[in-house]
């Protein structure tokens, strides 16, 4: 129902049918109020009928909708790098100049969002002139999203306005799909228009993709492709390069004629193995390149052959057995030290399985580690853990990705005599810049290398001058307190060493450990402790090595000539970045409490599919390290029972993680523990099956594998036919993606026609993806490794305007697509108010309740209380008027009729008082009368004296009993009270006759 432009609307309007009510309460009130004057009986009704209305309006939850013919206008601005600076700086222009047209009398409101991988608001739509002399948001300009732009500028819109969106843009989008999103605002009322920003590269060359086969067998000759996109004709080289290297002949200076080029390169390799390619063209002419981005491609091959593993130890030289006998099993071996690991994850698919012999866990980085688990778990690579003392807990692997992939764990859980260190650290100030900021850090990387049964400590010179314990020695389960007292920690610079390592040597002697170790980290400065503290300190087997950083003219000789006599070793370093690797190796010197080196010969408890036909005795083993069996993991061999304690702890350990297969054993492979087994006649063969049983299995079938990009999503196509041309259905593949990040999820695979099976994955980033299908076929598990590579964004594969989808946009937004955005600035009405009309919405549910109650308690004080709103209103003016004259008025009662009732009962109370008040004679007379006795006043109450006839009123009255006198004074002070109410009610009736005679008054 309008109103002067004020629509009334009901959320419910089933609840206006109470309304029928009011003849019905309106019926039984006026009964109820017939005690009421006229005036006010009708009052009560009219209010007991308005509450009735307004709670029926609040329960049909009223609205008030009222037209709002204000406009905000949101220029969404494309800043994408695909877009020449030129057009993105005329688009900035545009924008400034239109807004100018905006209404201010009726204060229509402007904002700008820029958009491009990412959407930001530069300008909130505001009533103000529009200043936007540059822009500031980050929006990552590689990639083109038109979708969350127009998301984010429907939120940004304020509530009750006309919206519209003005979208300037190239329309090559390669995120999202922004007509989605334009249908999804235009149901909210917003209005899309687009100006179409125009460019086109008239000299562009671009690698458009690089072709090659992922999967080619030793020996057998294969073709690498390049496409190339030229926009006119001209020269340019075009290199290959291969594993990094260029390739011989390939390096040519080609004509490039307009539209596509392709070139064809022969290669062939006789080693398995995986190969890198690279492609890039280089006009002669900068002239003929508008976009440098694109100007590369990448791709990658496995050439397939005998299996290949990866063999890191430190010291090679020792591990040389393992490879003689994994050679003579036809498994290629590749054996590198920790330094010569490869550092990207595509360098790992050439082998089938990776082998760590020996290894401590710092030096491996936390990549690395990463890097391992994504491979096991998603790709579906073996890896292996042999044993030594820098293996396995002894090397300081706990809580680390490698302990997650394997079968064991590095905490002991299972025994009862659980074996475990002491570490005790001194912390010196020093000059180093930030110094006590990574003292902090390596102490932390300490406490999360031990386990919650080793104790740790930390010493320190605080700011009161005094050596003391940051903590003492304490289990590391307590691992929270420690850190959280580190959040503090502010060492100072001590003077000497002595107190300090006095302290750490008490602290340590206390402690119950198996192994015991110091560490001194200092910048040498601090006088040496006595030597006989440091012969105290060995005489109770703990070790101590000290870190100098910081020092003052070189290395300090009394640090390193601590270490040498404690038993420990001697760090000096320059950076600070070194500290943590440091720290961490010397912290799991603790650690080795978890390495037995007892003689023993191993049980083989279970065989399984790894064991098969390996003999039964085995030969003995003279160490190795303690771990503990995870829960699904297979125990093959174990250590034998011990007299004190009947835990038997994994020697070979094996489970499957993810896709991929993993073993633990916890001797090594003949280097120091194993040298009876590397003579053994069983050891070729026991460890040929280990390695071929964790390594990835590759598919025998020859199917073929497609692979492209379309915008940020990769598509992976496998036509599963067999030889004889029968498609092969129904096969259930459980796909994975690793990002060039190591960031691994599922990847769904379906079949949607025979024989092909698709799997689109996420690829927004650059690099390379690898995709691993595993499947069953007959029974046997089968995995297809393949990948991609994403050389640079889409955003650099179309340069030009792409007018199909902004014209799409325009249409699907309701609003005008401008084809000449010059003529547009000029005649375009952004700020038009051909709009859909917007009100705005008020629920009033809440103040129409709120004035029910209010009505509510007006209608009780209408009918209980009485006002003679006349002489209310008569007294009040009386009152201003004596304030005007600045005279206050004496207070006089405003009724005469109340005035004489008061002046009648004043009187009849002095009156009252005056005949009750005992005469002073008789008064002090009663107060010189003894009471008399309980008895005699019951007595005398009951008695009745008779005053003797003829007194006279001076004669002396004979004293009355007091029980009677009590009884006559109640009946004069009754007779009293009757008296005196008949007294005011005769007055009263007097006033009244006087008030009806009176007509004037």
């Amino acid at each position: 129902m309008p109103v002067d432009g004020v629509t009334f609307d009901f959320r419910a309007p089933w609840y206006l049918l109470l309304l029928g009510l009011l003849p019905l309460v309106w019926w039984l009130a006026r009964r109820s109020l017939t005690g009421l004057s006229m005036p006010r009986r009708w009052c009560s009704l009219a209010l007991r009928a308005a509450v009735l209305l307004l709670m029926v309006l609040a329960l049909a939850e009223t609205r008030l909708l009222k037209r709002n013919e204000r406009l905000a206008v949101i220029f969404v601005i494309d800043r994408s790098e695909s877009i020449p600076a030129e057009q993105r700086e005329a688009a900035r222009q545009y924008v400034v100049e239109t807004a100018r047209a905006r209404d201010e009398r009726r204060e229509d409101m402007v904002g700008v969002v820029a958009f491009g991988k990412v959407a930001g608001i530069e300008v909130l739509p505001r009533p103000e002139p529009l200043e936007l002399e540059s822009f500031v948001t980050l929006i990552e300009p590689d990639a083109t999203d038109m979708a969350a732009a127009v998301r984010l500028a429907v939120a940004a819109f304020p509530e009750g306005t006309g919206k519209r969106i003005v979208l300037l843009s190239d329309g090559n989008e390669n995120r999202e799909s922004v007509l989605e999103e334009v249908r999804n605002a235009r149901a909210q009322g917003v209005t899309v228009d687009v100006v179409p920003i125009a460019y086109s590269y008239d000299a562009e060359v671009s690698l458009e993709k690089l072709l090659v086969d992922p999967e080619v067998n030793v020996g057998q000759p294969f073709r690498v492709r390049v496409v190339v996109d030229s926009t006119r004709e001209t020269e340019a080289n075009l290199r290959l390069f291969e594993d990094g290297v260029l390739v011989s002949g390939a390096d040519a200076r080609l004509k490039l004629r307009p539209g596509r080029n392709v070139f064809d390169f022969e290669r062939r390799f006789d080693l398995s193995g995986k190969h890198d390619f690279e492609a890039r063209v280089e006009p002669l002419s900068p002239a003929d390149d508008g976009v440098l981005q694109n100007n590369s491609a990448f791709g990658f091959t496995f050439i397939q052959g005998e299996p290949r593993v990866l063999l890191c130890a430190e010291e090679p030289e020792l591990d040389q057995p393992l490879v003689e006998a994994l050679n003579a099993e036809k498994i290629a071996v590749k054996v590198v030290t920790p330094d010569f690991l490869p550092r990207a994850i595509e360098e790992y698919y050439e082998y089938q399985a990776i082998i760590l012999s020996n290894v401590g866990a710092h030096e491996l980085s936390e990549e690395q580690m990463l890097i391992f688990e994504s491979l096991v778990k998603s790709v579906g690579l073996g890896f292996a853990m042999i044993g030594g003392e820098d293996s396995f807990g002894a090397g300081g692997y706990q809580g680390t990705p490698v302990e997650r992939l394997l079968p064991v764990d590095m905490e002991i859980k299972q025994r009862k005599v659980l074996p475990n260190g002491a570490l005790a650290m001194v912390v010196h100030s020093c000059e180093l810049g930030n110094g006590n900021f990574w003292a902090r850090q390596v102490i932390q990387k300490a406490i999360a290398i031990l386990s919650p049964r080793d104790y740790a400590g930390v010493l320190y010179f605080d700011n009161r001058g005094q050596d003391t314990w940051l903590f003492p020695m304490t289990p590391v389960s307590q691992r929270q307190m420690m850190l959280s007292r580190l959040r503090g920690f502010d060492p100072g610079d001590m003077m000497s060493f002595q107190g300090i390592m006095q302290m750490a040597l008490t602290g340590l002697q206390s402690t119950p450990a198996s192994i015991k170790h110091m560490i001194v980290l200092s910048d040498g400065d601090p006088s040496m402790p006595a030597a006989r503290l440091v012969n105290a300190i060995r005489a109770q087997r703990i070790t101590n090595s000290t870190i100098c950083y910081g020092a003052h003219g070189g290395i300090p000789p009394g640090m390193q000539q601590l270490a040498q006599q404690g038993g420990g070793k001697f760090y000096y370093l320059q950076s600070p970045q070194d500290l943590p690797e440091i720290f961490v190796r010397e912290a799991t010197t603790v650690q080795k409490a978890l390495i037995s080196e007892e003689r023993f010969v191993p049980n083989l408890h279970s065989r399984g599919a790894l064991l098969q036909g390996i003999d039964a005795d085995l030969p003995p083993l003279d160490g190795y390290v303690l771990t503990s069996p995870k829960e699904l993991a297979s125990l093959l061999i174990l250590h034998p029972p011990g007299a004190e304690d009947p835990t038997q702890d994994p020697v070979l350990a094996a489970w499957t993680y993810g896709l991929g297969k993993s073993i633990a054993f916890t001797s090594d492979a003949g280097r120091r523990w194993g040298k009876d087994w590397a003579r053994w006649s069983g050891y070729q063969r026991f460890w040929g099956q280990c390695v071929r049983w964790i390594s990835r299995q590759r598919s025998e079938d020859r199917f073929r594998i497609t692979r492209s990009i379309e915008g940020d999503v990769g598509l992976v196509t496998i036509d599963a036919i067999t030889p004889d041309g029968q498609f092969v259905n129904g096969l259930q593949f459980e796909g994975k993606v690793v990002s060039p990040d190591f960031e691994s999820q599922a990847v769904a695979v379906r079949q949607v026609s025979p024989g092909r099976y698709v799997a689109e994955l996420p690829a927004s980033k650059r690099g390379t993806y690898t995709v691993s299908m595993s499947y069953e076929r007959g029974g046997q598990p089968s995995t297809l490794l393949t990948g991609l590579s994403v050389p640079y964004s889409a955003e650099y594969r179309r340069l030009e305007t792409n007018r199909e989808v902004l014209r799409q946009v325009a249409a699907a937004g309701g609003g005008k697509y401008h084809e000449d955005p010059a003529a547009a600035a000029e005649n375009a009405d952004f700020f038009a108010r051909d709009f859909p009309v917007t009100r705005e919405v008020q629920d009033v549910w809440r103040a129409l309740l709120a004035a029910a109650v209010v009505l509510f308690f007006a209608d009780v004080f209408v009918r209980r209380v009485v006002v003679d709103y006349r002489k209310v209103a008569l007294e009040g003016l009386r009152r201003a008027a004596a304030l005007v004259r600045g005279r206050p008025r004496a207070a006089a009662p405003s009724d005469a009729r109340l005035a004489t009732l008061l002046e009648r009962k004043a009187k009849l109370r002095e009156a009252a008082a005056a005949r009750y008040q005992p005469r002073r004679g008789e008064a002090a007379a009663e107060g010189r009368k003894a009471a008399p006795p309980p008895a005699a006043a019951a007595a005398a109450t009951d008695a009745t004296v008779a005053l003797a006839p003829g007194a006279g009123a001076g004669a002396a009255a004979p004293p009355a009993a007091p029980g009677r006198k009590a009884a006559e004074e109640r009946r004069e002070e009754k007779a009293e009270e009757a008296s005196y109410t008949a007294r005011l009610l005769e007055a009263k009736r007097r006033a009244l006759r006087r008030e009806k005679g009176d007509g004037s008054k």
